[in-house]
């Protein structure tokens, strides 16, 4: 592969990899803690979610999956069980697919209050799915599990994220997210590039 070509894909993948960064580093600063949507009074629009011990996060992180399984699955759904759902899934995702080492077990860990939130908003969509006559014999059975392996290594740890309420209308935002994302990109695209270097040089030869 001629030295020119090699330097001009080099030099357009860690373009594109500089520019991922530097757009990802404007919108970290500009949702540093929170994005949220509330009324001229500065009132929650929101539906409120109930706290979670730090104990259990570990439990419910096990559990949620099934619980959003079960939500997808629902034909007939109400606008409250929607707004649980989807907040869950948004807040999940700004929490990187809970990847951070430390986000359930460390409460100093910048990603401990989004994880509190989408568990908390998992739970108490679980909660409301129990009450729903097509998904409750599942929601029971679910909420059942749950109990019994709580049951089983019976603990009780708060932690300062313990007694925060959240709202569907707030999503949290760690300062680390699109750092942490923008970084994974940037290497992907430069990963990405290796390929491309293979396939130029075969043709040169």
């Amino acid at each position: 592969m001629p030295l020119n070509s090699r330097n001009s894909v080099f030099t357009i993948a860690t373009s594109l990899a500089i520019c991922a960064l530097s757009s990802v580093s404007i919108s970290s600063n500009a949702h540093a803690h929170s994005m949220r949507f509330s009324d001229g009074a500065g009132t929650p629009r929101g539906v409120e979610i109930a706290s979670i011990a730090h104990s259990d996060m570990e439990l419910l992180s096990k559990f949620r999956p099934d619980i959003i399984s079960l939500a997808e699955r629902q034909v007939k759904t109400d606008e409250r069980m929607r707004r649980l759902m989807n907040f869950s899934k948004i807040q999940y995702t700004y929490c990187l697919w809970g990847m951070i080492p430390g986000a359930l077990t460390d409460e100093e860990s910048d990603f401990n209050a989004c994880s509190h939130a989408y568990l908390a908003s998992a739970l108490a969509l679980l909660d409301h799915m129990e009450s729903m006559p097509l998904a409750s014999a599942e929601a029971v059975a679910i909420r059942q599990a749950i109990d019994v392996e709580r049951a089983a290594s019976p603990s009780f740890v708060l932690c300062k994220s313990s007694a925060d309420l959240f709202y569907t209308d707030r999503v949290l935002v760690p300062r680390q997210t699109f750092a942490t994302a923008g970084g994974a990109f940037g290497l992907l695209l430069l990963v990405g590039a290796l390929p491309l270097f293979r396939v130029r040089r075969r043709v040169s030869r």
